[in-house]
């Protein structure tokens, strides 16, 4: 209250400014009823966005770990490839990739 250039013994400025705050923060509540009531779906909302970013999360994860998992089949082939190469030129080698079920 000072700070707004009001002495701190004159009662009525103060009772005015508390007032004042009152008001603005009662007009504030009914601002937000009135947008809950705009919105009656926000919580809803608000889980799925949520849902939606844990899901990109597990994506991502899984999108890193088929990456190393590709590296390391690339790895195993190559090696596999000059196994054969040194033991027999005619056999070409052949591996099978089993695809797990899509998530749900």
């Amino acid at each position: 209250m000072i700070e707004l250039g009001h002495d701190p013994k004159d009662i009525k400025a103060i009772e005015q400014l508390i007032k004042k705050k009152n008001d603005d923060i009662a007009a504030l509540k009914r601002q937000m009823k009135i947008l809950e009531l705009h919105h009656p779906q926000t919580l809803e909302v608000i889980e799925n966005q949520t849902r939606h970013e844990e899901l990109m999360d597990l994506v991502l994860k899984l999108n890193d770990q088929l990456k190393e998992t590709e590296k390391e089949l690339d790895t195993l082939i190559q090696l596999k490839q000059s196994d054969l190469a040194t033991t027999s030129k005619d056999v070409i080698p052949t591996i099978s990739i089993v695809v797990p079920p899509t998530l749900c």
